[in-house]
């Protein structure tokens, strides 16, 4: 008996697959057949079609880099339908939305495929929807190769959506298509969403060479290692009262000036030491989760300022004192459990990953707070006595994804001090970033999220924040 038999690159033509398709009429045993790059046409897929159902074993059959279109897909689609095929490779045919669709029309009970590859056949969005479309109809579906086509960022997102719903696809393949940052970043928030009933351990989102800067390449070969990460850092969060703690801990030794040091200070001489003593990221020290609020901050601004503003809003004192053991917390014991997302102790700060890099904590503040909407988690300005926030490119960034994504917003004082001139009338060209390819590469992002970064933002982030600034002042 024949199990397999590999004819791939031999010219063979319609007429030749007629010959050959009679000649395995009673090859009943077939397993594997590959007939790719013989410029095999539709005529070829019709005969193919007829005596598929001859070889009740086959589980394997590839068609690539030959001369199908989208009516040989219709007839194959026929037979496929209607046997227990497991791997069907179509790459590299003229096949097109139409042709894809026919064959995501096979999905069904009593359709067998596993997988299935439709690289460089000129999918496009359309194409794309009908197989996310039917893959529920296709539970058994393993592996859906679809790069080197013309997917846009609409046909990307359907597919994301499809994976919620399907539940065993291992790998998709989206490489080489036309998939831009917006459609790669929507993606990533699919997954995360995937991270809470799913282990995607095993599963790989492949989207290299697509016209994106967001991620890297390495990042962008298996995008749900990303994932991933945002969603472990999306449920850190620190407790109001191990903040005081650290504060009144670190005072004490004389590692923190009360008096002087920033934030950026604190965590170069504190916080990244102990961080890599542990071993671990600092939140995870008190294995404290799921944040209620999210602090929005300038390193720049004082570590005392910023633990002021967090200690006003957890106590609702104006001058509230930062000894855990103060009378004031006896007073408002229930200030001392609140948990807050502050990135200096949430995100990893010990390990230097580059940015794009996939295990990279410190480039995926987005998708953190696009996590946190979802649990309906509110935003605090912390804003210290200079009123750094208000300059700095990074914090405007968060308040601006977090008006889009419509999370309540609130500003909290450190110290109670009104807003100095020099902050009043702010434009976006006035902010800065501490490294200048992050400025760059958040302008960047702002403009493709549609408000730009001239007067429109201003009138929709900047100067609203100013105005609630100085109302909670008064």
């Amino acid at each position: 008996p024949i199990w397999t038999l590999d004819l791939g690159s031999n010219k063979i033509g319609n007429a030749g697959a007629a010959d050959l398709a009679k000649a395995l009429a009673q090859a009943s045993s077939l397993q594997f057949l590959g007939l790719a790059a013989n410029r095999l046409g539709d005529e070829c897929a019709r005969d193919l079609s007829k005596v598929l159902p001859r070889f009740p074993e086959l589980q394997e059959l590839n068609l690539a880099g030959n001369k199908l279109s989208a009516a040989g897909a219709k007839a194959l689609a026929t037979a496929i339908a209607k046997h227990s095929l497991k791997d069907l490779v179509l790459s590299e045919n003229a096949l097109g939305d139409e042709g894809a669709s026919h064959i995501a029309d096979a999905f069904g009970e009593t359709c067998g495929l596993l997988t299935l590859q439709l690289c460089g056949v000129g999918l496009g969005n359309a194409g794309a929807a009908a197989l996310a479309t039917r893959m529920q109809k296709q539970p058994g579906l393993r592996e859906l190769w679809l790069g080197g086509n013309v997917i846009e960022d609409a046909g990307a997102l359907d597919l994301a959506c499809a994976l919620e719903k399907h539940g065993e696809l291992r790998t998709l393949a989206l490489d080489k298509n036309r998939i831009s940052d917006k459609g790669v970043m929507e993606f990533v928030a699919v997954l995360i969403r995937l991270c809470k009933d799913r282990d995607l351990q095993e599963m790989t989102t492949n989207f290299c060479g697509n016209p994106t800067r967001r991620f890297n390449e390495d990042t962008l070969s298996n995008l749900t290692v990303a994932a991933r990460v945002a969603r472990l850092i999306s449920r850190r969060s620190i407790k109001f009262e191990n903040m005081l703690k650290f504060w009144k801990d670190y005072t004490g030794i004389g590692w923190i000036d009360e008096d002087g040091a920033s934030t950026q200070k604190v965590v170069d001489d504190v916080i990244i030491p102990e961080s890599k003593g542990y071993g671990a990221c600092y939140a995870e020290f008190y294995h404290s989760f799921l944040a209620e609020f999210y602090v929005v901050h300038s390193w720049q601004g004082l570590f005392g300022d910023l633990l002021r503003a967090i200690a006003t809003h957890a106590s609702g004192f104006t001058d509230p004192a930062l000894d855990p053991f103060h009378e004031q917390y006896q007073r408002r014991p229930e200030a001392m459990p609140k948990r807050y997302f502050v990135d200096v102790f949430c995100v990893d700060q010990a390990r230097t990953y580059p940015e794009g890099d996939p295990r990279c904590e410190t480039d995926k503040f987005d998708f953190v707070l696009h996590e946190l909407s979802r649990r309906e988690v509110k935003v605090i300005v912390a804003m210290d006595r200079d009123y750094c926030p208000m300059t700095r490119t990074w914090c405007i960034t968060e308040v601006h994804h977090a008006k889009q994504l419509n999370m309540q917003l609130m500003v909290s004082f450190g110290p109670i001090r009104p807003m100095p001139r020099r902050r009043r009338g702010l434009t976006f060209n006035d902010l800065s970033a501490s490294v200048e390819a992050d400025g760059v590469l958040l302008k960047e992002e702002l403009t493709l999220r549609g408000l730009g970064v001239g007067e429109k933002f201003e009138d929709a982030i900047i100067r609203p924040l100013q105005k609630q600034a100085v109302q909670t002042y008064k």
